[in-house]
């Protein structure tokens, strides 16, 4: 086998301090080449990308042990948007940056924009809704349309209690035309509980919130999700054996999927119906991830673009391949449109 890209493509290569991943943060709109990544690791740092897949660390990070844990991120039409739970804040990056699309120099280009403190005050929040000392668990952001004016979502989970939060980010406009020198940001990925330090005080963001009655996901976290092609008040998660699609505005939810007796679901993605990567289409498949024992199964069902099931599409399970042998226990799911990959017989 040969390596798909230059070795220190993807990431840079690092023997001493190895990039764990954890999570991957992506919008925007890959037909066009105006789609961005996010991708952090397990121990809270964070490369950023533009279209391909060659990440970079943020300006200014010249130690590996970087001053901030982060372990939520989303992106915004201006910024990535960030929770570091090491001083308990909000963190910005302006995306605005130089990236390349040549392979061979990919890792000569010097990024320019430091990590910004947001600044968020929390004083105006009830103390039962202050997010400090609060666990950052997943975020989001509806970029299918009106972009500009979208607002990003953090979804918190108090370490004790089981108990969910929703935050909405408002740009106060401060984050949109950052002209701060270079002597101020260096300083900002440092400070503590609301962020002193950085020069500049003002607020990135103002910040609401509210607790999410009726929220369970359980201890399997990573299964909560958000598809943007529905409202930013639809939340999906899994429970034990069945997939419940969330309403943040009622508190209500809905069963839309319940697994074969003895069966928990393990992983959740949603895909669309696409044979290329860079077709605009729906991604209203939800393929699922089950386990039983040392057993495994996919199952996958369709949704309407009202977030109902689509009845129309037959319920779809498996739990052996074609040559009748079990799956094991299913950890991920990945998707492959098999003509992407066929090779053309020209014979």
């Amino acid at each position: 086998m040969k390596n798909k890209f230059h070795p220190g493509y993807v990431l840079p290569l690092d023997q001493e301090n190895p990039f764990v991943y954890h999570s991957l943060v992506n919008t925007g709109d890959a037909s066009n080449l105006t789609d961005y990544k996010c991708l952090i690791s397990r121990d809270g740092r964070f490369y950023v990308a533009r279209s391909f897949l060659c990440f970079y660390p943020p300006a200014y990070v010249d130690d590996p042990q970087t001053d901030y844990k982060v372990t939520a991120a989303t992106i915004t039409d201006n910024n990535y948007v960030f929770w570091d739970e090491l001083h308990n804040r909000f963190l910005y990056l302006l995306k605005n940056d130089a990236y390349t699309w040549n392979e061979l120099n990919a890792r000569d280009v010097q990024m320019n924009n430091p990590v910004l403190n947001a600044h968020v005050d929390f004083s105006g929040l009830p103390s039962r809704l202050n997010p400090v000392g609060k666990q950052a668990v997943y975020a989001y952001i509806r970029y299918r349309e009106n972009y500009r004016e979208a607002h990003p979502l953090f979804l918190f989970k108090d370490k004790t209690e089981e108990k969910f939060y929703l935050y909405e980010l408002t740009p106060t406009g401060s984050d949109k035309d950052d002209k701060k020198s270079v002597a101020k940001t260096r300083g900002a990925d440092k400070g503590d509980e609301g962020g002193e330090q950085g020069g500049d005080n003002e607020p990135a963001f103002t910040i609401t919130g509210k607790e999410l009655k009726n929220f369970r996901p359980g201890k399997n976290l990573s299964t909560i999700m958000y598809n943007m092609w529905f409202t930013t008040n639809f939340l999906f998660y899994a429970e034990g054996g069945n997939v419940y699609r969330y309403n943040t505005e009622g508190g209500n939810r809905s069963t839309i999927y319940s697994a074969p007796e003895g069966y928990t679901i393990s992983v959740m993605k949603f895909r669309s119906a696409d044979s290329g990567s860079l077709v605009d289409d729906l991604g209203l498949y939800l393929s699922i991830g089950l386990n039983k024992g040392d057993e495994g199964a996919i199952a996958e069902i369709k949704l309407t673009t009202s977030a109902d099931v689509d009845k129309t599409y037959p319920a779809t399970f498996y739990n052996k391949d074609e040559q009748g042998v079990k799956f094991g226990n299913i950890r991920d799911v990945q998707f492959a449109h098999i003509y992407t990959y066929k090779t053309i017989n020209t014979k």
